[in-house]
């Protein structure tokens, strides 16, 4: 990454967009989630890694590990598309922290991977608020 994640340890809100087609894989899934890991005090996060096929399942689980470390972090924003994998680990569905979850599902074309999407969501354990 080109930016220092530490310089935004004291943030609540981020937004973290990853274009589409970018070749981001899973070597920059993992500099993401270990410059999150600096930003304890986040507690909203906007997340978009729009069809991004070259992050595998494990770039996806350690990007769900770093959300579940998060201790603050309480409102979480996705952006789906119809390939994403985001939110189907077991870290990520037993994570206490998180509360609001928002789904921006406009990206999937398929309307099973909308449900698919959002059966994923409702798995989170002390979820109260699912938007979509």
């Amino acid at each position: 990454m080109r930016f220092k994640m530490k310089e935004y340890h004291n943030q609540a809100k981020l937004q973290l967009t990853v274009r589409i087609n970018n070749k981001f894989g899973d070597r920059g899934t993992s500099s993401l989630a270990i410059g999150l890991s600096y930003c304890t005090k986040i507690t909203a996060l906007q997340l978009s890694l729009y069809n991004n096929s070259q992050i595998s399942d494990e770039g996806y689980q350690s990007f769900d590990q770093c959300l579940y470390d998060l201790p603050y972090l309480s409102t979480l924003e996705c952006y789906f598309s119809n390939s994403e994998k985001l939110l189907k680990s077991k870290e990520l569905l037993n994570c206490d922290n998180i509360r609001i979850l928002s789904l921006n599902l406009i990206l999937c074309q398929l309307l099973s991977e909308k449900n698919q999407h959002k059966r994923n969501a409702l798995k989170i354990r002390k979820l109260v608020k699912l938007q979509y």
